[in-house]
């Protein structure tokens, strides 16, 4: 069987889903995958022959269909459309443009959950809540979530002009919105009490920058005691993370990645910590490469991790650039902690576990992880 060359790798994730765009995104439906090309069947055929973690051989892939081809591989392979792969390039780079919401669909409706500050849809006056029921004049009710952010997106400068209902409000309104390059910001964070915390949103091309100038801020108001929140993140870039712990772990593994035939470690390089106590916040939906900071920090004693048991997600998938424009995303290695400890199916099971109730207004995993922060500060006073 004749194998096209490989297609140059362009990132590897460790992401369980991405939230960036859209609260529901279906990476590969079953309609997008008849859009594929003949030039992209061949590649991906070489792609999963030479590096797929499970090893097959020609005769397995020989005159299958894509999505027979899926069907043999885990539940982390996808096939992207051209315009899915669009979307899943500007998450992992956290840049894209468009009005700048956060979007959810519920019964085939399409509201925004959240305007990003500074963005033309903060500025028109957009509020969580808000059904977008019509885009350039033509109704969206009942279109897919993908379909929708498709057509709200468009090129920086250009514009687009959306029917929204606001409850409360009986008459709708349109709004004419020019699109503008928007760049989502991996990291927000605050000081509560003396104490720092930092909440990673997504681990992004973006986010070592943001959280190194983050560090230093609080390094420069003699701030030495942080909270790391991941949680309900959902992952991101295997680089991006190892960037974030080599500013917080010590000399040594951060994490062990195991390839079908080959095993590669990357470690800290860090002699001075930025901080003396760390604590990592996680809970159930912390997964991949939230858990790789998590199990990082906790393997290597650089602090302490609270919360709930996270996601258990230890694998490592690979994303490539098809002929089409389109793109093909599978896994090729297993993480393991420093310690050598598997994730996959398991999670990290915190230091301190405190559940979160689901009604409660209060943050009780935060504030234990103040309160503990805390004690310990009062200890350590000469």
């Amino acid at each position: 069987m004749h194998y096209f060359k490989k297609k140059r790798i362009l990132i590897t994730v460790l992401t369980l889903a991405f939230f960036l765009f859209s609260t529901s995104f279906a990476l590969a439906s079953e309609d997008a995958q008849t859009e594929y090309t003949e030039a992209d069947l061949h590649s991906i055929k070489s792609i999963i022959y030479h590096n797929n973690i499970e090893v097959f051989s020609p005769e397995d892939l020989d005159g299958e269909t894509l999505e027979e081809l899926i069907e043999k591989l885990d539940d982390h392979a996808r096939y992207y459309t051209v315009d899915e792969f669009n979307s899943l390039l500007a998450r992992l780079t956290g840049e894209y443009s468009g009005i700048g919401a956060y979007v959810k669909e519920e019964e085939g409706r399409i509201y925004i959950a959240e305007p990003i500050r500074g963005s033309p849809a903060y500025r028109a006056g957009f509020r969580a809540g808000d059904e977008i029921y019509s885009v350039n004049w033509k109704s969206i009710r009942g279109m897919s979530i993908n379909d929708a952010v498709n057509i709200i997106r468009g090129k920086t400068g250009t514009r687009v002009v959306l029917g929204i209902r606001r409850d409360g409000v009986e008459r709708s309104k349109f709004f004419s919105i020019t699109r503008a390059q928007i760049v989502i910001e991996p990291i927000s964070h605050e000081i509560i009490d003396g104490i720092g915390h930092i909440t990673i949103h997504t681990f992004s091309e973006l986010t070592p920058a943001s959280f190194l100038n983050v560090a230093g801020e609080m390094s420069s108001k003699d701030i030495n005691s942080i909270i790391i929140d991941v949680r309900n993140n959902p992952g991101g870039s295997l680089d991006s993370v190892v960037e974030v712990a080599r500013l917080l772990v010590p000399v040594g593994p951060i994490v062990h990645i195991e390839y079908r035939d080959s095993k590669l470690t990357q470690a800290s390089f860090l002699r001075n910590p930025f901080f003396d106590n760390i604590v990592v916040l996680v809970n159930e939906r912390s997964a991949s490469a939230s858990e790789i900071l998590a199990a990082a920090v906790q393997d290597t004693k650089a602090g302490k991790i609270i919360g709930t048991t996270t996601y258990g997600k230890g694998s490592v998938q690979r994303i490539y650039f098809l002929p089409s424009g389109g793109g093909f995303k599978q896994t090729e290695a297993l993480y393991l902690s420093p310690n050598n400890n598997k994730i996959d199916g398991i999670g990290i099971t915190p230091d301190y576990v405190i559940e979160q109730e689901l009604d409660s207004k209060t943050d009780i995993q935060l504030e234990f992880a103040v309160d503990y922060l805390k004690d310990l500060m009062i200890k350590q006073r000469p």
